[in-house]
């Protein structure tokens, strides 16, 4: 979509415009994936992550698994066969939490944290944000999301 594309590239008046224009920013492609995946495009940045989740975008949603994105995909006719593996790898099973311990974006995942992103969320292969950050190597990353796991386990056993 539209917004998906500004949300990908480095167009930020763009991405308020169409904002503006009230598009529902949670929407998903035919890839399962919504605007908030995007941003984890060619040109990243706090700011357009920011705009996104401040009109509302998901930040615990999980993109579609591979099964679902093919069913949608067949469902729509769409043909796979030039999908590159990087598409594959980015639309399906993550959340945004999961995008930013992937590329160890310690401040994008405070940020994700803050607006309530739980780290403990797992993908239908049983991973977590954690485990992303750590097969990658980003160990402060993977520092940030065990303390806020531990501490999100703490309170839910707390209740």
């Amino acid at each position: 979509t539209v917004l998906m594309t500004a949300a990908h590239s480095g167009d930020l008046d763009g991405l308020r415009l169409i904002l503006a224009s009230c598009v529902g920013v949670n929407v998903k492609d035919r890839y399962g994936a919504t605007a908030l995946t995007y941003t984890w495009g060619w040109k990243f940045s706090m700011k357009k992550l920011h705009l996104l989740v401040e009109q509302g975008a998901e930040v615990n949603l999980l993109t579609c698994s591979m099964n679902e994105s093919d069913q949608i995909r067949n469902k729509l006719g769409v043909d796979t066969s030039n999908l590159t593996d990087w598409e594959l790898y980015f639309h399906t099973e993550k959340t945004p939490l999961m995008l930013a311990a992937h590329y160890g974006q310690v401040d994008a995942i405070q940020y994700l944290l803050e607006q309530g992103a739980d780290p403990t969320i797992r993908n239908q292969s049983g991973k977590t944000a954690e485990d992303f950050a750590i097969e990658e190597k980003h160990t402060e990353a993977a520092a940030l999301l065990r303390k806020a796991a531990t501490s999100a386990a703490s309170e839910f056993a707390a209740e």
